[in-house]
């Protein structure tokens, strides 16, 4: 098992939150755990531009929010990756209806709010193995060993979210809690014709790999 090596008080955190992944509850342990005024989250204490702004950052222990690696990498501090990952259909599902709640969203994607349709014409290149993206491994042949070459990077599934919080917390040097809830934000789950089934797994194939390898391997958890 990967487990998280002691972080230094000089290493900042980064929460790559992929959609959909539990991140928001992570969002709020984190921010029990070390304290809200040491983390910085995009969206609320910071912007992307701010990630190069090294005077904006230096207050903060943990940066998180719905950004890639390589925006991550503009920062110009030490810093230890943390994520999580879902099985990708059901993200998927999930992505579509949060996003289908913002219609400024589905405007700006260009989606017409007909799930099947949207899969065959938009959606499914949208999510397009949306998890390993934020990585920047999407077109890697074998997705958990890219992942794996990335150096201190620390990624479970998310039914292990607790496990990864725990070692996280001790890697701080900090109390522990329970994680509690995750909004998973399932909801029903539509049946799938079998077109529309094998879209979604043709084009979020490396997603299944990488899931399947943290899930079944033993690189975390």
């Amino acid at each position: 098992m990967r487990s998280i090596r002691p972080i230094s008080a000089d290493e900042k955190v980064v929460y790559l939150h992929i959609p959909k992944t539990a991140g928001t509850s992570i969002n709020f342990y984190l921010r029990s755990i070390v304290g809200s005024d040491k983390v910085g989250w995009l969206g609320k204490e910071i912007s992307l531009e701010d990630l190069s702004n090294q005077e904006k950052i230096e207050p903060f222990k943990v940066i998180g929010g719905h950004f890639n690696i390589e925006q991550a990498r503009e920062i110009q501090f030490p810093v230890v990756y943390v994520s999580t990952l879902r099985e990708p259909i059901s993200r998927a599902l999930s992505y579509y209806r949060y996003i289908m709640k913002i219609p400024s969203e589905v405007e700006r994607l260009g989606l017409c709010g007909n799930f099947d349709e949207d899969v065959m014409h938009r959606f499914g290149e949208i999510v397009r193995d949306q998890q390993c993206a934020f990585f920047g491994i999407q077109m890697a042949e074998d997705p958990l060993r890219a992942l794996l070459e990335i150096e201190n990077t620390y990624v479970a599934p998310v039914e292990r979210a607790q496990n990864l919080v725990d070692q996280l917390s001790a890697a701080l040097g900090v109390t522990a809690a329970p994680l509690g809830r995750q909004n998973r934000g399932e909801g029903p789950t539509p049946d799938l014709s079998s077109e529309i089934y094998e879209v979604l797994r043709t084009v979020l194939v490396r997603d299944r790999a990488l899931y399947d390898g943290l899930v079944h391997g033993k690189y975390f958890g």
